[in-house]
């Protein structure tokens, strides 16, 4: 039994199939790897190719599919190709978290404690700032690279330092052109610390995002995984995951799809955060870099008017007058080590609170908007889990529509 994590940048979509190990085993390496060109398709459309061939080249039970974003504009284009498809049940992650994922299990990195993990690909940046513990992302921004990355890096970063008082002990880069070896050479410079790569550093935000995938599964080795999608060989498998206080969209064909299975599955921890204001279009390859959204730093105020933020709704949306697009995703904070809710025992509340929609809220740092109680743990009720989904899905629906 396996997981599926995908990462797609400009030009290319990767793919890969990890193996689902035991709580007391080390983190695999990739059972099968897919690249596929992105040409003339859509990132969504070339996803949706590179999971057929992938699925195609294992006989493995997939128990479940991760799928990055690093936009709203990316993340709504793959609602809309496959929320009724044979991938429906995937799950959508930031790439920010699957970086986090990634560099936790990274042991050639367990020499350094705060590290700045950055991707780099077709221009595209895209960075974390993660202490040693690896629990949280306590700065991001992304950004097209101009003539000086690490120069523009340096600047992104430096207030999130200052601001926690933090130093910086290495970077680390990945994505295509991660590895060339005058951008490592440039960053040891700016930085004045060590600047290095990983092993899987093509792929590391797709193996995030499947051990992401992982990590929803339910942890119960008795238990036999439901497949999503049936075959002759009973693989292309997923399950259907909760929406729980997650940023983590889980695409049906109508509707969100809530497990049958809730009461057993793992609550992830990647929160909804005020989407910045909408930027002007990136600017060309001979123009000046485009500065980028604002970077994200842990603790700090939200800006005053968020842009409106576009839906994870798998229903295929009807025509509608354009809204404005953030270009850059809010840092999902990823973290890993907080215990999972069969470890605590929260207080339930019998009600259900409905906060005034005129006055309702950005979510919080957990994804509960303001009044909202926290999901049931495993084991609760089932009536009293699907009764705080359907309250959590009608919050987010109104939210996402203005309040």
């Amino acid at each position: 039994m396996a997981t599926v994590g995908v990462s797609a940048d400009r030009s290319t979509v990767r793919a890969v199939l990890l193996s689902n190990p035991a709580a007391d085993e080390p983190p695999s390496a990739p059972l099968e790897e897919v690249e596929w060109e992105i040409g003339e398709a859509t990132a969504a459309e070339s996803i949706a190719a590179a999971l057929e061939q992938l699925a195609d080249r294992t006989r493995s039970l997939i128990e479940n599919i991760a799928l990055t974003y690093r936009t709203v504009e990316e993340r709504r284009d793959i609602v809309t190709h496959l929320a009724t498809g044979r991938w429906r049940t995937s799950s959508l992650v930031s790439v920010r978290a699957a970086l986090l994922a990634y560099v936790r299990e990274a042991a050639e990195l367990d020499r350094f404690e705060t590290i700045l993990v950055l991707e780099v690909s077709d221009r595209d940046l895209t960075f974390i700032l993660t202490d040693a513990a690896r629990s949280r992302i306590i700065a991001s921004a992304a950004w097209r690279a101009g003539p000086d990355p690490a120069a523009e890096a340096l600047d992104r970063v430096r207030p999130a330092l200052l601001a926690k008082g933090m130093a910086l002990d290495a970077v680390v880069l990945c994505g295509a052109q991660g590895a060339a070896p005058e951008l490592l050479d440039d960053f040891e410079r700016v930085f004045e610390v060590p600047a290095v790569t990983v092993d899987e550093r093509y792929t590391a935000a797709a193996v995030g995002a499947a051990r992401i995938a992982a990590a929803q599964l339910p942890q119960d080795p008795g238990g036999e995984p439901t497949p999503a999608i049936a075959t002759v060989e009973r693989r292309r498998a997923g399950v259907a995951l909760p929406l729980g206080a997650a940023a983590v969209a889980v695409l049906a064909a109508s509707g969100i799809a809530l497990s049958r299975g809730t009461d057993e599955a793992t609550w992830t921890r990647e929160a909804y955060q005020p989407a910045p204001p909408a930027a002007a279009p990136a600017t060309p390859d001979t123009a000046r870099p485009d500065p980028g959204p604002p970077t994200y730093i842990e603790g700090a105020q939200p800006p005053i008017a968020p842009a409106a933020d576009a839906p994870a709704n798998p229903v295929r949306p009807t025509p509608a007058e354009a809204r404005p697009i953030d270009p850059g995703d809010p840092a999902d904070p990823y973290d890993p080590n907080d215990p999972r809710p069969s470890e605590t025992h929260p207080q339930i509340p019998t009600t259900t609170h409905h906060p005034d929609p005129a006055a309702l809220g950005a979510p919080d740092d957990n994804g509960l908007f303001p009044g909202e109680s926290p999901p049931p743990p495993p084991g609760s009720d089932p009536a009293l889990i699907s009764a705080w989904q359907a309250n959590h899905l009608r919050l987010n629906q109104q939210w996402l529509l203005g309040g």
